[in-house]
């Protein structure tokens, strides 16, 4: 089931609490116990033989950060609620205060757990659009050539499957990057991007995730409401001292920064250290086994 993890309360005041932030996915993942297979024995690369594997599927975990926007189409830059109150001029005149921000605008984090018995692998991340954009013509130009980039992958997939033993795993990896990444804001139009961390909790933990950079121009080019994702596959890792299998459940963890008219707003800022991240329980489990995947 895919649950939800949010900043928000059912009392949201965007004066107090400018930005919000979210978090879902899948709460149950099955584990890809064939992860460390480069060759798996007692495959076929026939192309009428079935190849038995337990091979996962692929994940993919949002966040949305968003903020209150002032609806006036013709004003030309962003504003928060908090901002409404206006300025004067030198003659007297009010003016509305206008919130700008910073370069970057703002960081968004998606970190994994480490205290359990299973790791993810990260396929490829994503930002997300909504047709028609703004520029529509110039953006639709650079979606263009993305996806003439990416529509080889599409084809060198299906070609996997057949030439490699155990190509299933490997045509579902170059299938996802293809598909996900025709569908994400191309770098040329607004320059994101996204790095591996390992940060630390205020408790002392190690989380390693991934973190996205957002450039100034994310918010007038996406809008007030800016989504990602990063997708994974869940492969079993224990210690050579752990006698158990059975997956442990963990949290995943998110955060975001963001820089706007000189301040630095933390999302969630509570002040408890577990409450400085949206948390999200999973607790992966293993797929059936013995499943025929048809290639």
């Amino acid at each position: 089931m895919i649950r939800l993890a949010s900043s928000i309360t059912e009392d949201w005041d965007p004066r107090s609490m400018p930005f919000y932030l979210e978090l879902y996915g899948e709460d149950e993942p099955l584990i890809d116990t064939t992860f460390a297979e480069a060759l798996p024995a007692g495959t076929t690369a026939g192309k009428d033989s079935p190849t038995f594997t337990n091979a996962a599927p692929v994940y993919e975990y949002w966040w949305t950060l968003g903020f209150h926007r002032d609806p006036a189409p013709e004003k030309k830059f962003l504003r928060l609620m908090r901002a409404r109150h206006g300025s004067r001029d030198d003659g007297g005149a009010e003016n509305e205060t206008r919130e700008r921000f910073a370069e970057p605008a703002a960081h968004v984090g998606i970190f994994f757990p480490t205290q359990v018995n299973w790791r993810v692998k990260e396929v490829t991340a994503t930002l997300k659009f909504l047709t028609p954009l703004r520029d529509q013509h110039r953006l639709w130009q650079d979606i263009s050539g993305n996806i003439a980039k990416l529509s080889p992958l599409l084809t060198d997939a299906a070609s996997v499957v057949g030439l490699v033993p155990g190509g299933t795993v490997a045509s579902t990896a170059l299938s996802t990057v293809a598909r996900l990444q025709v569908a994400s804001v191309p770098q040329t139009s607004v320059k994101w991007s996204v790095e591996k961390t390992a940060p630390h909790d205020r408790s002392g933990r190690l989380l390693e995730g991934v973190e996205w950079v957002l450039p100034q121009n994310t918010f007038d080019v996406l809008g007030g409401r800016v989504s990602g994702s990063v997708a994974v596959t869940f492969m079993q890792a224990q210690l050579r001292e752990e006698t158990d299998p059975t997956p442990r459940g963990g949290r995943i963890m998110a955060r975001a920064f963001v820089w706007c008219d000189g301040h630095a707003h933390r999302i969630p800022d509570k002040p408890e250290p577990d409450e400085r991240y949206l948390g999200l329980s999973i607790r992966p489990r293993y797929p059936p086994a013995g499943k025929a995947v048809d290639t």
